[in-house]
């Protein structure tokens, strides 16, 4: 199966060898086993960067993915960190679900204000129908949060 794939892959430290660890660990993340595939990008992505540079687009879609894959396994911190290192570099469709990402990071940390400005500034990136819903029930969503957690607040305080 999958395991015996990866130890074919070995330990190489070429290109290729590196893209295949990428691969293996996206069939694993696909699966819904994200601490194996973070394994895998944890061999891959260092050799990734030094062949490839720092500003690759191949490295910034790696990224993302391991950002979702430590997000998945409920590493926050880890994600957000991730993401925002990427954000100002990535433009497109990218720069989109980075900005997104990082609204619902944001979102899950109460940090509402910073979740709808990284929203609004995804919003920017794109002329998409189904994206543009996409952002727009996040906001919606954040707004809600925010605002029943204000209420929450303010009763407590009153009592």
């Amino acid at each position: 199966g999958l395991h015996e794939l990866k130890d074919a892959v070995g330990g190489g430290i070429s290109l290729e060898a590196a893209r295949a660890h990428m691969f293996v660990g996206e069939i694993f993340y696909d699966l819904k086993l994200y601490v194996d595939a973070l394994e895998n990008f944890r061999i891959g992505l260092p050799v990734l960067r030094e062949v490839l540079g720092e500003n690759s687009e191949e490295l910034f879609d790696a990224l993302l993915l391991i950002a979702k894959a430590y997000f998945r396994v409920g590493d926050l911190d880890t994600s957000l960190g991730i993401l925002k290192c990427i954000a100002t570099k990535v433009r497109g469709s990218t720069a989109v679900s980075v900005k997104l990402k990082i609204g619902e990071i944001l979102m899950l940390k109460r940090d509402f204000k910073k979740s709808i400005s990284s929203l609004k500034s995804a919003k920017k990136e794109t002329s998409s129908p189904y994206l543009l819903k996409r952002i727009n029930d996040s906001i919606e969503r954040v707004e809600s949060k925010s605002a029943r957690l204000n209420v929450a607040t303010t009763t407590i305080l009153i009592q």
